[in-house]
């Protein structure tokens, strides 16, 4: 697969939504770069499977609960590109 290579404005868009969650008092880096385009493929068909039981309950954690769980959990599947349910 070949590198992405974004535009300069992408690239500075990037960068800046990295540093930005690189400065808040609890640290983040948005999922989306986690994993290039077949990354997210895998992480996707994973978090589909049976055994992967994780997202399933913390969607129906949220669903059940969704003020006491931490602020720090913005969303749900967001790994994989999928909106969480709220």
């Amino acid at each position: 697969m070949e590198p992405v290579v974004a535009d300069t404005d992408e690239r500075e868009a990037a960068r800046a939504e990295v540093l930005a969650g690189l400065r808040l008092p609890h640290k983040r880096i948005a999922s989306k770069y986690h994993y290039d385009e077949r990354g997210s493929e895998l992480f996707e068909a994973i978090t589909r499977l049976d055994e992967y039981y994780l997202t399933r309950t913390e969607v129906a954690l949220r669903e059940r609960v969704p003020w006491r769980l931490s602020p720090l959990v913005e969303s749900i599947g967001s790994a994989a590109g999928r909106p969480a349910r709220t």
